[in-house]
């Protein structure tokens, strides 16, 4: 199906909030407007105010905002919107929210010797609110989330085995996902590993952990990414840095720190790998539903597992739309 052609210019998204009676929260993407809509329907239902959903309209950068040089990533056009509304009376109706990435972390070997999380929450600067991680996925990495949902939404028959078994690497998971990223920033080469990679093909299951096959995935990287050998050893290099750094960093900053969209998909491809363990068999019958609604319905189950015991999570969001949860 072919996209639609976003329909406003910086400028014209401007003009549009100021002239909207509403109020609005700008992401960069489809499943952050996604995650965002599914919260505020959530919390609308939980407080009885249905109006609460009918107040707020979460816009897709995506989807709604051209770029006027015809450049620019979705971040970089939520940033300079929200920056040029941050004086302007309207800019009380509105508000950013975009990833984090790596703001705000000390993670750079060259100019620190400990993995640091300088602001364990969520940052605010003017109209702009960031993730509490690395990006959106990080909030899902909750190990009783992750692994019911996995154990839920698979088609074998008695799931429970492969499903212990991932709870007990998933830790290690985390710190592997997280020192492959960092490497990969690091060396300059995300793209190259950013999607569509098999992590279970580099993955081997040790005893409550696993056991990254670094050799493994460098040749993956030469034969299928043409990465060059210089870069090669480049990233050799740096992982190895970064794996005794992150051996040494508490779980709690290294789950932030972890790149969003790697980690889950070493998540699920870590899964997939529990069950060749504990099935022995070809596993072409395991039957997954697509990616994007996969992510939405592990949304779906994080939001009502999460906010169902903590309604504040989100609390800073309300607080800067002047929104009330009484």
């Amino acid at each position: 199906m072919q996209k639609s052609t976003p329909k406003y210019t910086p400028k014209e998204y401007r003009v549009y909030l100021m002239n909207s009676s509403k109020k609005h929260i700008l992401v960069e993407g489809k499943n952050d407007k996604y995650f965002l809509e599914r919260m505020l329907s959530y919390l609308a239902n939980e407080i009885d105010k249905p109006e609460l959903t009918e107040q707020v309209f979460v816009d897709s950068a995506e989807s709604l905002i051209k770029s006027e040089s015809g450049k620019g990533s979705n971040k970089e056009k939520v940033e300079e919107i929200a920056n040029n509304i941050a004086d302007k009376s309207y800019s009380q109706r509105f508000i950013a929210f975009i990833d984090r990435e790596l703001y705000l972390f000390d993670w750079d070997y060259e100019k620190t010797q400990i993995l640091q999380d300088n602001f364990p929450g969520h940052n605010i600067e003017k109209r702009i609110i960031r993730t509490r991680g690395h990006s959106l996925e990080n909030y899902l990495f909750e190990l009783d989330i992750v692994s019911n949902f996995f154990n839920i939404n698979t088609t074998i028959p008695n799931p429970q085995t492969a499903t212990n078994l991932f709870k007990q690497i998933f830790k290690s998971v985390i710190y592997s996902a997280c020192t492959i990223g960092l490497a990969a920033t690091k060396s300059k080469l995300l793209q190259k590993i950013e999607s569509g990679v098999s992590w279970r093909d580099f993955i081997e299951l040790t005893s409550g952990e696993i056991n990254f096959l670094l050799e493994d995935w460098l040749d993956f990287l030469t034969d299928k990414r043409s990465v060059s050998d210089s870069k090669i050893s480049e990233i050799k290099q740096n992982y190895k840095i970064y794996i005794q750094l992150i051996n040494q960093t508490s779980f709690e900053i290294v789950r932030w720190l972890s790149h969003g969209h790697i980690g889950y998909d070493f998540l699920k491809e870590a899964y997939i790998k529990c069950f060749m363990e504990v099935i022995k068999e070809d596993i072409s019958n395991i039957e997954w539903i697509a990616k994007d609604k996969r992510v939405h319905l592990l949304i779906n189950y994080w939001i009502e597992e999460i906010l169902s015991n903590d309604r504040m999570y989100f609390q800073k969001i309300f607080d800067m739309l002047d929104l009330s949860l009484n």
